[in-house]
């Protein structure tokens, strides 16, 4: 066998694609059971106060992981190293490979735990002028924000990967408006380096979005929203950049299932699939 450098020279055979993703959307869009429509066993890890309402009807679905009830502000340390009770207990879980997906439900309520901690962390480090708060964090109280984000996505996705697991993140949108209060652009709420350093990552963003009735997953870039990308998803019209979303979340049934998608993509030898119709 060649090798350079002690890496072997050849293609890796092709194994059931792994899927990365984030989905993000406005609270009451449909945000988490589309995730969940992820492979199972989805093992479910909740941030969001109550955001597991709309998928309680499926508990067989997955197992949950209430951070919700975890009133210490450390709790985000246990995302930050790969050697935390946290982080040494999700791989032995994920190694017995009876879950296929995790859900990271939400980025957003994270980051505001992560922001708490930081300015925690911060503040002692401050010998001069003002201390950090939770009303002028500051740029220490950020930027401790944006690293524990940081360490918290790439230990995730190193763990998810090491066992073949989907990996999903959720977060809310954000609206930016000019002076006049025209809006400019809504992105996934993502403030700071994490805007940067949790999507570099990931294959498959997604946006979604009601309108007029209907739920639409958007894959491109649309008027004032960004932050989408696909690498799944065949862009035949190119000016197509969202198709609608028709599972019915309350039956748990119909097309616009995340797994089928993936099983739909691998048997096309991990060819790009049409967008649903």
């Amino acid at each position: 066998m060649i090798t350079i450098g002690g890496v072997p020279l050849g293609h890796v055979p092709t194994t059931a694609s792994r899927m990365t993703g984030l989905i993000w959307g406005d609270v009451g869009s449909g945000k988490t059971p589309f995730a969940l429509t992820a492979p199972p066993k989805v093992l479910y890890m909740l941030f969001d106060h109550d955001g597991d309402k709309s998928i309680k009807h499926v508990q067989h679905l997955y197992d949950l992981i209430d951070y919700t009830r975890v009133q210490a502000s450390n709790l985000v340390d246990q995302f930050f190293n790969p050697g935390t009770t946290t982080l040494k207990d999700l791989d032995k879980v994920l190694a017995t490979r009876e879950y296929k997906s995790l859900v990271f439900d939400s980025v957003t309520a994270f980051l505001d735990l992560a922001l708490v901690r930081g300015i925690e962390l911060a503040a002692p480090k401050v010998t001069k002028g003002v201390k950090p708060d939770i009303i002028a964090p500051g740029l220490q109280g950020y930027g401790a924000r944006s690293s524990i984000m940081k360490a918290a996505a790439m230990n995730l996705h190193a763990i998810c990967a090491k066992h073949n697991v989907n990996l999903i993140f959720v977060a809310h949108a954000r609206e930016s408006r000019d002076n006049d209060g025209n809006l400019t652009d809504v992105m996934p709420w993502l403030p700071g380096e994490s805007g940067v350093q949790v999507p570099k990552n990931i294959s498959e963003i997604w946006m979604l979005r009601q309108y007029e009735g209907t739920r639409r997953v958007y894959v491109r870039p649309w008027n004032v929203y960004r932050l989408m990308r696909t690498r799944m998803f065949l862009n035949e019209e190119k000016d197509s950049a969202f198709f609608p979303w028709r599972f019915d979340a309350n039956k748990w049934e119909g097309p616009g299932q995340i797994k089928n998608w993936l099983e739909e993509y691998d048997a096309g030898g991990q060819n790009k699939i049409a967008m649903p119709k």
